[in-house]
């Protein structure tokens, strides 16, 4: 079983995803905003997960300032001042009220999950991260995955793609042609072409969606 170290906002919802965990077995740590990283240091983690918000003030337009606008990441970027955490522990964002294209680009992550919707595989994710060997980490991609929209991620070649979402694996043969293969049919490399891994430009909220105070 995992070690898992949940950072939230709220402390219910904390203890809710922690207990999500804990009927799989696996340990948790829940630390509640102020993070006491030194804690989750001698936790030791094997996969980290940081919950974000989008705050009320931003309900009615495009994120401007992530730091502003997005509860919990602050924390989320505070883990670059610990490398034995951002550089070897996987990070899965849940965002509530969120897409996946409001988390700047420069930020180390391994997966992105939206709240509620993905709280059915949210346990499972977790595991599949906690399973794979030590190591570097991937890094996030400009690119969108062609088959669930999710970020693609790489890890020295920004050409070699893969979705960490649904596992589909795409490869960038030049400035405009791709192919990709989903898990579910290895057999069948499909084309793309690039312009379709970009991810769609951010789209005003809906009056209905979620945010959270202030």
């Amino acid at each position: 079983m995992a070690r898992v170290a949940i950072i939230d906002g709220f402390q219910t919802m904390g203890k809710m995803l922690a207990s999500v965990l804990r009927e799989g077995g696996h340990e948790v740590l829940t630390e509640v905003i102020p993070v006491d990283f030194e804690r989750i240091l001698h936790f030791g983690p094997q996969v980290i997960v940081v919950s974000l918000y989008r705050m009320n003030k931003a309900f009615d337009r495009p994120i401007e300032s992530a730091e502003r606008d997005v509860l919990g990441f602050i924390p989320l970027i505070s883990l670059d001042q610990y490398p034995a955490l951002n550089a070897y522990v996987p990070v899965t964002l849940l965002g509530t009220g969120l897409h996946e294209r409001d988390i700047p680009e420069n930020v180390d992550y391994d997966l992105f999950l939206s709240l509620p919707k993905d709280i059915e595989i949210f346990r499972a994710k977790v595991e599949e991260l906690a399973s794979k060997a030590k190591g570097r980490r991937r890094r996030i991609s400009r690119y969108a995955c062609p088959h669930c929209g999710s970020r693609l991620t790489y890890t020295s070649s920004p050409d070699d793609l893969f979705c960490p979402r649904c596992q589909t694996v795409v490869a960038i043969l030049d400035d405009t042609t791709c192919m990709y293969v989903r898990a579910d049919v290895p057999e069948r490399s499909i084309p793309c072409r690039v312009e379709q891994l970009l991810p769609p430009a951010a789209e005003p909220r809906e009056p209905n969606q979620k945010s959270i105070e202030p």
